[in-house]
């Protein structure tokens, strides 16, 4: 006769028993074969403090790129119309760089900047990155040449966000100075020109960050005078004015079904909020460090983040809840990330 039982559980990722029954002078082991399908992950490519490239899988696998920048890698986007197969990078060492994702190898490189580049931006098309630096300069680049299309003087001070609007024909700057500059694109080639056309007193100190919606009929501004702003295009129209942090904001990312904005503080605070009406959503998170960089998946499922911890952040934006963590993603900062197709 068994005098008691005993009911032992295990996680299903380990080799140990997952069920144990225990009694008198007799003990039964029953090991149950149990299959859960994880959650699989975006495909991403990250981008370093330590100048490190790294491709990660839907398990959270990383290839490293052999080839790294001389300095931080700062900003990373996917070229349009690539499949995914191409991203380009840009770095404090002044180099854009375009790679071969499967290979994690450079295709190309662009001494762009000797000042380094502080902000990057591609057209819809993928035909012509815009990149600016600490020189206050902003430059116009053919992405299949590398030739240099228009440069201009950015503003009075540091540029340090640039987004193309969707038909291509303006770019908008931000930067220390405070205000959003819009530019018109005219010409095509050699003869492209790059023309100031318009300027927003945006914000009480400098802007920090800014996002187009997916519509391309709005952008978003951040700041570090604690405020997120939407802008309608047509008119530069204030449409949303928050008060998004207790200190300045770092970064931001529009969700890809243009309802939600994320942004992140420079204490590792992360929220989100509803575009429209700018008002919070369900996430309230905080890393206590700062986080750099953020993007949604390309379903709307998954947040991804990275920041001053070198950590690389997996949340569900709608319940809040953090799916996964990478330490050590990188070994500095983990600065720039984008999501693959």
């Amino acid at each position: 006769m068994i005098r008691h039982s005993r009911f032992c559980y295990f996680s299903f990722r380990s080799v140990r028993p997952l069920f144990l029954l225990r009694g008198g002078a007799a003990t039964a082991l029953v090991l149950l074969s149990v299959f859960v399908k994880a959650q699989d992950l975006p495909r991403l490519v990250t981008g370093g403090g330590d100048g490190v490239l790294k491709r990660w899988d839907k398990e959270g696998n990383a290839k490293e790129a052999g080839i790294k920048h001389k300095g931080t890698a700062t900003a990373l986007l996917v070229v349009p119309f690539s499949g995914g197969k191409t991203v380009i990078s840009a770095g404090a060492d002044g180099s854009l760089k375009e790679w071969d994702v499967e290979g994690m190898k450079p295709i190309l490189e662009i001494e762009a900047n000797t000042s380094g580049i502080s902000a990057l931006a591609l057209s819809r098309d993928g035909k012509i990155a815009a990149t600016a630096g600490n020189d206050h300069k902003i430059a116009l680049w053919n992405v299949t040449t590398g030739k240099k299309l228009a440069e201009v003087e950015g503003s009075g001070g540091s540029v340090r966000a640039l987004q193309f609007a969707q038909d291509g024909t303006r770019l908008i700057s931000g930067g220390s100075d405070r205000t959003i500059l819009v530019w018109r694109i005219q010409g095509e080639g050699s003869k492209t020109t790059l023309e100031y056309a318009a300027s927003i007193q945006a914000h009480d100190e400098a802007v920090s960050g800014l996002a187009f919606s997916p519509d391309g009929n709005a952008f978003a501004s951040i700041s570090a005078d604690k405020f997120l702003k939407t802008w309608l295009l047509m008119g530069s129209q204030l449409k949303v004015r928050t008060k998004a942090a207790d200190t300045g904001l770092s970064t931001l990312a529009y969700a890809p079904d243009g309802k939600t904005i994320a942004t992140a503080d420079e204490n590792g605070h992360l929220r989100l909020w509803d575009s429209d009406k700018g008002t919070p959503l369900s996430l309230n998170y905080n890393v206590e460090k700062t986080i750099f960089t953020l993007a949604f998946s390309n379903d709307n499922k998954t947040l991804i983040g990275g920041g001053e911890s070198g950590i690389l952040f997996y949340w569900n934006p709608l319940n809040g809840k953090e799916i996964r963590r990478i330490e050590k993603a990188h070994s500095d900062t983990l600065r720039a990330l984008v999501v693959l197709p």
